[in-house]
């Protein structure tokens, strides 16, 4: 990937508006054309990158139309590039000459475009706010019949309604570049952080300075958002070398850039590292001895990964929408508990759940979860009202469903299946609150005879039961916890922490509370054995079995023509905080899996030998000896061969 254009062009344009990189050498030809040229005859293809989110000041100062902005009425200028507005006729039309000259001019095998979207916010991470250009004003208006808001108020429906139209907005960009593009060269590949107008969606697996700790499962989550939600797009997760934009020079600990590319790997998706500059002139190359041998790993054993699609019994949805309301820990949480508990699951992105195909796709899975999406499209919720009618398990956390399409509380739950008839009002969060567990609770669940509550740290769905529904666990209201001789609770009401209803051929289990953010937050055991002792007994799953720690990740796919399964277990027990060290070895884990055939034998890539099997009736089990960064097992199938 090379930089060829936006906020510089390094080629001799001719363009009014496209600034020319000044420090091109005056009687060296045409660089970018060398650099192509030479790409190509040593077999590598060449993909130009472009970013259209900023122009050069000295262009900016004479079409300000095309600019952001703030709510103060000023510009971002920074280090000399001003920040355009999607909205503005620089993104929306200026960008097009620029590709048409490009691409007239140089043999182009993908194009990429960087810092997709309104951006709200600096490269220090500075909050700007949202646009109040007039292209902005006007088309916002014109769409909604509102008035544009200035600040980003979930209680405003005009926010919620701005969301919406800068997903529509961005979305309808990528499509018109995408017919420009394939009109020029209907070969060049195109690719962007967006899901609309691409053939390589591109993703990051990426530090944020100012996270406390790294989200260790995000190339998995990252993969999977894309696989098998989008099957006729190329997933290009990159494991980013730098710790953050704001310092480029320094690279991540050696140990997160392997976690981040052995999870492509298990998740059969291609591997990509990330470097600003070149391999060569790097200044921490730390790194680099781990990333070469998984590249060269997977160089020889791709041929196992291809072809192949995850075996899941749980759908966890993404409501990415949802994610202003905190669904985004929730999900994590959730996510997080599936990994460690090594249950089979795949994502949606509610993006991706189209009208008419929804019920069909949730009907692949045993289970769906979904978590804090307050506020769902009316036919993802009839598409969910369906699924469990026709013998489907649905979960929810949180306020699901409570919310219309313009974040106003509809006073319940707009899910048929819920066994909430109505919302009596939302506690908020408090200390010392508490779900208990009482003798009935815990034989429905088949509850630890060792714990008695799960705590309760955020806010609360009080409810009115419909007729029929089940409640389980108890609500302990807050007491008093200081100091200790006051440390009791005198209250113990009916208020249920758990319902279960039954609709249809099949049943909805609903969490009034976030317990995924709870243990994504916390790191509490009873919020995880919760969540598992739901899912062990409305939804055991079937298709895998093992004694693997929970710091080991287990992904499964199986190949599309039934010759295989591949098995690929991830050591995730090197991290310690921030920092991340190599794993510590494990033996002897034991892994049953059902195939759904006979299993002829095991393969173990990584130890390069066959592994003894247990065989089953449809499928088999095996001891893994020796556990340490990732092993991927293959199960030959019978009348399976080596490719």
């Amino acid at each position: 990937m090379f930089n060829v254009g936006g906020i510089v062009a390094n080629y001799p344009t001719e363009l009014e508006y496209h600034y020319p990189n000044p420090h091109l050498p005056i009687g060296r030809g045409d660089i970018l054309g060398e650099v192509i040229d030479r790409c190509h005859e040593a077999g590598i293809r060449f993909m130009a990158r472009f970013d259209f989110s900023k122009v050069h000041e000295s262009l900016a100062a004479r079409r300000p139309e095309w600019l952001y902005v703030s709510e103060a009425g000023t510009h971002n200028n920074y280090n000399g590039q001003v920040q355009a507005c999607v909205s503005g006729g620089y993104q929306q039309e200026y960008c097009l000459k620029i590709l048409s000259e490009t691409i007239a001019r140089y043999r182009l095998d993908a194009v990429f475009f960087n810092m997709t979207g309104y951006q709200r916010d600096d490269y220090d991470r500075n909050y700007l706010g949202i646009c109040q250009c007039d292209a902005c004003r006007t088309s916002f208006h014109a769409r909604t019949g509102m008035d544009l808001p200035p600040t980003a108020d979930t209680a405003n429906p005009a926010f919620l309604a701005l969301e919406r139209f800068s997903l529509e907005r961005t979305n309808e960009q990528y499509d018109q570049i995408n017919r420009h593009v394939k009109a020029l060269d209907p070969n060049i590949a195109i690719c962007t952080y967006t899901s609309r107008g691409v053939d390589i969606w591109r993703k990051e697996a990426a530090t944020t300075f100012e996270r406390n700790l790294e989200w260790e499962y995000e190339s998995a989550d990252n993969v999977k958002s894309v696989m098998p939600a989008y099957p006729d797009k190329t997933v290009a997760n990159a494991a980013v070398h730098f710790v953050s934009r704001r310092f480029r020079y320094s690279g991540v600990a050696p140990e997160l850039s392997r976690l981040r590319l052995v999870q492509n790997i298990a998740c059969a998706a291609p591997l990509d590292f990330f470097v600003i500059g070149t391999l060569g002139n790097q200044k921490d190359r730390v790194s680099y001895d781990g990333v070469r041998d998984l590249f060269h790993y997977h160089a020889q054993n791709a041929h196992w990964y291809q072809d192949v699609e995850p075996l899941a019994e749980v759908c966890l949805i993404k409501p990415e929408a949802n994610f202003i309301y905190g669904a985004k820990d929730e999900y994590y949480g959730i996510l997080r508990i599936l990994s460690e508990n090594h249950i089979l699951y795949d994502v949606w992105p509610e993006d991706a759940l189209e009208i008419a195909p929804t019920l069909e796709i949730l009907s692949r899975y045993k289970t769906v979860i979904v978590g804090e999406a307050r506020c769902l499209r009316p036919d993802i919720v009839a598409a969910l009202d369906a699924y469990v009618a026709a013998g489907g398990v649905l979960i929810t956390t949180g306020q699901t469903a409570t919310l219309d399409q313009n974040g106003r509380a509809t006073g319940g739950c707009g899910l048929v299946a819920s066994g909430i008839g109505a919302v009596r009002g939302i506690r908020p969060r408090a200390n010392s609150a508490y779900f208990s567990l009482r003798d009935q609770d815990k034989a429905r669940l088949d509850w630890q005879d060792a714990l008695d509550v799960v705590f309760l740290y955020g806010e609360y769905m009080d409810c009115e039961l419909k007729a029929g529904a089940e409640a389980i666990l108890s609500h302990l209201p807050p007491h008093m916890h200081g100091p200790p001789e006051k440390c009791y609770h005198e209250v113990e009401a009916d208020d249920p922490g758990l319902i279960v209803n039954r609709h249809g051929a099949g049943c909805c289990v609903t969490i009034p509370w976030a317990v995924g953010s709870h243990y994504q937050t916390h790191g509490n055991h009873a919020h995880a054995i919760l969540m598992n002792r739901v899912l062990a007994t409305f939804a055991p799953p079937i298709c895998l079995s093992t004694d693997a720690p929970a710091l080991v990740e287990v992904h499964v796919q199986a190949r599309k023509d039934g010759r295989w399964m591949v098995v690929t277990l991830v050591n995730q027990s090197g991290q310690n905080g921030h920092a991340f060290h190599a794993p510590v070895p494990m033996h002897d884990i034991m892994l049953k899996l059902k195939a759904g055939r006979p299993v002829a034998r095991v393969s173990a890539l990584k130890a390069g030998l066959d592994l003894p099997l247990n065989p089953t009736e449809s499928g088999a089990s095996v001891t893994v000896p020796r556990l340490d960064r990732f092993e991927t097992l293959i199960f030959h199938c019978v009348d399976g061969e080596r490719p």
